[in-house]
């Protein structure tokens, strides 16, 4: 199945505008770096097609997402409540992107989302492959990637 990647670039910002009041742009050319470190949340999808959907982001994003949506400041939180919006945002955004992709007919089962905490060093690495598309939300670099087969 075919995505087209404006769909990405058009929802990601959108669904972090209204989900957490952050304003998000692509990307062309992500950082080679980032400053704190690297969460990934991925979420699994199955039925009129499967895939993933991997969301790759400096923990500062999460704990400035989490402040957002929660009403807390950033020092109030802890490290599993901005994991949880995190996932809650992968959540929201893998079945805005089936609907936008897919229509409303078709019916998908959605995983949980799976945290996973990384090493900076590895930001370079997915950086730079082409699968993911760059944003830029509120000083903040972010990766997205779908894939999608169609179930036979």
């Amino acid at each position: 199945m075919q995505i087209n990647s404006e769909i990405l670039v058009r929802l990601v910002p959108e669904i972090l505008e209204k989900s957490a009041m952050m304003l998000a742009e692509p990307l062309r050319d992500p950082p080679l770096s980032i400053d704190s470190p690297l969460i990934e949340a991925q979420i699994s999808f199955s039925g009129h097609a499967n895939g993933d959907l991997t969301l790759l982001c400096p923990e500062s994003f999460c704990l400035l997402a989490a402040a957002s949506m929660l009403g807390l400041d950033e020092d109030e939180l802890v490290q599993a409540q901005a994991e949880d919006v995190l996932a809650e945002l992968t959540n929201v955004l893998c079945g805005q992107l089936l609907t936008a992709i897919a229509g409303t007919t078709p019916v998908f089962k959605l995983s949980m989302p799976n945290i996973l905490r990384r090493e900076d060093f590895e930001w370079p690495t997915f950086a730079a492959l082409p699968e993911f598309i760059a944003f830029e939300a509120e000083g903040h670099p972010l990766l997205v990637k779908i894939t999608m087969q169609e179930s036979v």
